[in-house]
């Protein structure tokens, strides 16, 4: 397990990676989401646990910048790890709300997406 931070307009990101395999990020929160994937899934994918910044406690933006908070800003954000943690291309996951980043994020970064996984995503 390798446990990182990634600074983004002042929020620190964290991100706990696990396993073995081709990789995949699940957006959310790095702690909430390690907890809810089974452990023998670890031997079969590289899972890139990552928090967003709207689940770190401390993170509060001005209102003029919470103003130009978008789903593009947070599919930026994902951005920022995947170099960090030294992958490619990864599969992009996200769960309810974070569908919609994760959706956000293929969008934007095609390139850099092999798989995208919608879990139970809100319109």
């Amino acid at each position: 397990m390798t446990k990182g931070t990634v600074t983004v307009d002042g929020c620190e990101l964290t991100y706990v990676r696990e396993g073995h395999g081709p990789s995949m990020v699940v957006i959310g929160s790095a702690i909430h989401y390690q907890k809810a994937f089974l452990h023998r899934l670890r031997q079969h994918v590289d899972l890139i646990f990552a928090d967003g910044r709207h689940v770190v406690p401390s993170y509060a933006p001005a209102s003029d910048a919470l103003q130009r908070l978008t789903l593009d800003t947070f599919a930026d954000d994902v951005e920022v790890i995947r170099p960090h943690v030294g992958v490619d291309r990864m599969a992009v996951l996200g769960h309810s709300v974070h569908a919609q980043i994760a959706l956000a994020y293929a969008r934007k970064y095609a390139h850099r997406t092999s798989h995208l996984i919608l879990i139970g995503g809100v319109p």
